[in-house]
């Protein structure tokens, strides 16, 4: 997994990792207030359930000196707006980091989107001859979003709970570090145990989610775009079942993973429930009748199992999201690569240059063309003289190379070895561009 979140920042452009590291610094801030939250709740119930502790504590003695206050009661309430106060900063602050999540991963999907745009129109004419279509659809319009609702917004929620953990766990192991170290490891061993059980199966199903999605693709692109022959040939309810299977199939493994992330909250309410009922018989039989402060402890371990329930749970689907989206990750990896130049600058389309020189003729010298991968040429040592202001044309039976030569003429397809001459200029990357501002073309489907 951490292997996907390293190919993942590979995308990223620097300015994107700036925005990270900006919205982490937030996420600390979060943290401290986090545990200024909570920790104001301590003196504020000692106090309550407690009176004299105003007296006998010096810190809650030297402000009540201090801000000069006469009664008991003033002290109070303005202790309760200070802690409600914290609570508003820490809700205030997670409600902008919220918003500052949303932002950037909505932000980073349009721009992941626009990059794999960028980069396939960037590709030579080939690229496309040997990539399905319906896939290349399938990553800018559909994988390129959920790489960002499956895979970053979840990270981002991941990295948002840990700080919470950490914060509220800190803070416990300051108050009794043995209640807060056991607790800590009984929930990690918890979920530690259940990841590394469902980890594969949370694998498996990515990656069977992505070759069903890519399928849907296929399937939808190739029913409208042959609706003609699908409404004449009467096919409507054969294309309709192939879509029902896989559609099915996707939402089986969406729902699992799902379900699998979901599992472990009932096993923590069940747990921590228990630990709560546990201590307060525990506070009960060694208080010796004195509640005061036990109801004051006991309410500080309620407010930090409240924020660490949601917290831990929430970690453990956001692990899940990551893990049955890694092959996503992988396979636009695969074909964006890692980010070495700024955004604006990846795939930009040439601007059209002047027309190259045409009064006179093409010429084609000993032109061979092979299709990657293939055992013999399509085209084998091909010469032709082509004057301007004439009209030509190829026969020859179905696969004898005649597309292939007019894609070669045209630029589409580069010659493994020969030359085109225009005019007695050479054709080559430099003047491309140049030489296809001269061209028209109609297409055999039109």
């Amino acid at each position: 997994m951490f292997k996907s979140i390293k190919k993942f920042f590979s995308l990223m452009t620097k300015s994107e990792h700036r925005k990270f590291y900006l919205l982490v610094l937030a996420m600390i801030f979060m943290g401290f207030t986090e545990i200024a939250g909570i920790g104001s709740i301590a003196p504020f119930l000692s106090v309550v359930t407690k009176p004299s502790m105003v007296q006998d504590n010096e810190i809650l003695k030297l402000i009540y000196d201090t801000l000069g206050f006469k009664n008991f009661n003033s002290f109070v309430i303005a202790l309760g707006f200070a802690v409600l106060g914290f609570v508003i900063l820490r809700n205030v602050t997670a409600a902008l980091v919220k918003f500052a999540e949303i932002r950037f991963a909505e932000n980073r999907g349009y721009r992941l989107s626009r990059r794999l745009m960028a980069k396939y129109l960037g590709q030579p004419y080939i690229f496309f001859l040997n990539r399905n279509s319906a896939e290349l659809s399938r990553n800018i319009l559909s994988e390129a979003g959920t790489v960002i609702s499956t895979f970053l917004i979840p990270l981002l929620e991941l990295m948002t709970r840990l700080v919470t953990v950490i914060a509220v766990v800190s803070f416990l192991v300051i108050m009794d570090p043995k209640v807060a170290l056991a607790v800590s490891l009984t929930l990690g061993i918890l979920y530690g145990s259940i990841y590394m059980m469902v980890k594969k199966v949370l694998f498996k199903i990515g990656r069977k989610r992505l070759r069903a999605n890519q399928k849907l693709f296929q399937l939808v692109r190739e029913v409208f775009g042959g609706i003609k022959d699908v409404k004449l040939l009467g096919k409507e309810g054969v294309f309709l079942d192939s879509y029902t299977i896989v559609a099915r199939k996707t939402a089986r493994y969406q729902s699992n993973r799902k379900i699998i992330g979901s599992f472990p909250k009932y096993a923590l309410d069940t747990i921590v429930f228990g630990a709560m009922i546990g201590m307060v018989l525990y506070l009960m039989l060694s208080s010796d009748g004195d509640f005061s402060e036990s109801i004051a402890l006991l309410g500080i371990y309620a407010i930090a199992a409240f924020r660490l329930m949601p917290a831990m749970d929430g970690i453990f689907k956001q692990v899940a999201n990551l893990r049955g989206t890694q092959a996503v990750v992988d396979a636009l990896y695969a074909d964006l690569g890692t980010v070495t130049e700024e955004e604006e600058s990846i795939g930009q389309i040439q601007p059209v240059r002047e027309r190259l020189p045409f009064d006179k003729e093409i010429n084609l010298e000993n032109i061979v063309f092979k299709y990657p991968g293939a055992e013999e040429s399509v085209i084998r040592n091909q010469s032709l003289v082509i004057p301007k202001n004439s009209t030509i044309g190829f026969a020859g039976p179905t696969g004898c190379g005649k597309t292939t030569l007019v894609d070669t003429i045209l630029g589409l397809l580069r010659p493994s070895s020969g030359t085109i001459i225009v005019d007695g200029t050479s054709i080559n990357e430099e003047n491309l561009a140049s030489w296809q501002s001269n061209l028209g073309y109609v297409p055999q489907t039109i």
